[in-house]
């Protein structure tokens, strides 16, 4: 064996410790934050309460999964929130102007398909880096949320359209069990089809990749439609959670959902992380918000706290790719 094949090798095993390290360290904290919530707060630890941080999760957590697979190959999707808010509000109009509730549901997913599909060709044919193309498309796709709907709530009426919501399934929420479903899919979509490990391969050397032969663009626009799709699909949870359409919803969930992929383990740079350590991630930050709320933390407070953790994960993936690189 070459003595680059022996060094890459270690280089591989090296960044394999380390992300099992920061799994291990996640669920630790987990553990502190349980034991800690359960002491001051004696809801903390109750069926309902635990229920309630499920269905806090469950819309972020859907796209948590998708932007783990997009982060891994290289990728980054500001206009997550704006997605959801848009494919939900073409939901809810379509059911209020008495349209079949299951072309209302298809037209909230086709919308989120449609603003993965062009973030996509923005990004990957158009060049245009990540961040800045996104950044523009939040405010577009919120922009159009807010034109289409005129700025008004419309009330979702149809039961089936709540199901996504607020249904039961063997007494556990639907939303929770949608996540549970999304998590597991794409686990197996990353780790046993060969295109799950092309999106490892191009986001750790994209020019190596495009050396070998690999479509690089196609493979990374099937991430971001991905993506688009389940943003889509939590467009509609938080239909069914809330009961009614607002242009506003998941303002601001970019930042969580970013903030748990990365505690978890992803790097900026792409090509790193498990789908376990954002699990990880998504609970730690679920059970601190929904402990903020219990201890009656002002909300302002609860901002700070959210961006405080969303730089200890930018500060985390930095020193992951420093040890990994030493």
């Amino acid at each position: 064996m070459s003595r680059s094949a022996t060094v890459a090798q270690l280089a591989a095993y090296r960044t394999r410790v380390i992300h099992n390290i920061t799994t291990v360290t996640l669920f630790a904290f987990l553990l502190v934050e349980i034991v800690t919530l359960s002491i001051l707060s004696p809801v903390f630890l109750t069926r309902v309460n635990i229920f309630n941080i499920g269905l806090a999760l469950a819309s972020v957590g859907i796209m948590a999964a998708g932007m783990s697979a997009l982060l891994f190959s290289g990728g980054l999707d500001l206009a997550v929130g704006s997605t959801a808010a848009l494919a939900g509000i073409a939901a809810a109009m379509l059911a209020s102007a008495n349209i079949a509730w299951w072309l209302a549901l298809a037209s909230g997913l086709i919308v989120g398909v449609a603003c993965g599909v062009v973030n996509g060709l923005i990004v990957n044919y158009g060049r245009i880096n990540a961040i800045i193309a996104t950044l523009g498309t939040l405010s577009v796709y919120r922009g159009i949320a807010f034109i289409l709907s005129q700025g008004q709530t419309f009330s979702l009426a149809d039961e089936r359209l709540l199901y996504l919501g607020s249904g039961r399934v063997l007494g556990l929420p639907v939303p929770v069990l949608l996540t549970i479903v999304t998590f597991v899919t794409v686990y197996v979509w990353l780790t046993r089809t060969a295109h799950g490990r092309y999106l490892y391969a191009v986001g750790g050397n994209e020019v190596a990749c495009r050396l070998a032969g690999l479509p690089v663009a196609r493979i990374r626009m099937i991430a971001w439609v991905v993506m688009g799709f389940l943003a889509g699909l939590s467009g509609l949870v938080l239909n069914g959670l809330l009961g009614v359409g607002i242009p506003y919803a998941a303002q601001g969930a970019e930042l969580d959902v970013i903030a748990a992929v990365l505690l978890g383990g992803a790097s900026l740079a792409g090509g790193e992380g498990t789908l376990l350590g954002t699990v990880a991630g998504l609970l730690v930050i679920g059970v601190l918000n929904n402990g903020m709320i219990l201890l009656n933390v002002p909300a302002y407070w609860q901002t700070v706290a959210k961006g405080a953790v969303l730089l200890i994960a930018v500060g985390l993936d930095q020193y992951r790719r420093r040890r990994a690189g030493d």
